[in-house]
């Protein structure tokens, strides 16, 4: 029973978890040490990936529009770094 469970979980995870979140991941790993350099304050880098988390960065990635998604976390970063 498990592994049927296991199966259908897989095929759920590959319908809902497309390519984006391949280009999103590289992303938020290439800007992790600027973040790190310019926000010393662990609360403020904890709310800057939550932000970015749960932008728009993700869906415009998805459709397609990768420099949108990209300006869009720079800014979240830019704006973070000036609070």
């Amino acid at each position: 029973m498990a592994p049927a469970v296991a199966v259908r979980l897989k095929q759920r995870f590959q319908k809902e978890i497309g390519p984006e979140y391949k280009e999103f991941l590289e992303l938020l790993r290439q800007l992790r040490p600027e973040i790190n350099l310019r926000i010393k304050d662990f609360d403020k880098r904890k709310s800057l990936w939550y932000q970015i988390v749960d932008s728009e960065a993700l869906a415009l990635l998805r459709a397609g529009h990768q420099e949108a998604a990209y300006d869009l976390v720079h800014d979240l970063v830019e704006a973070a770094t000036k609070q």
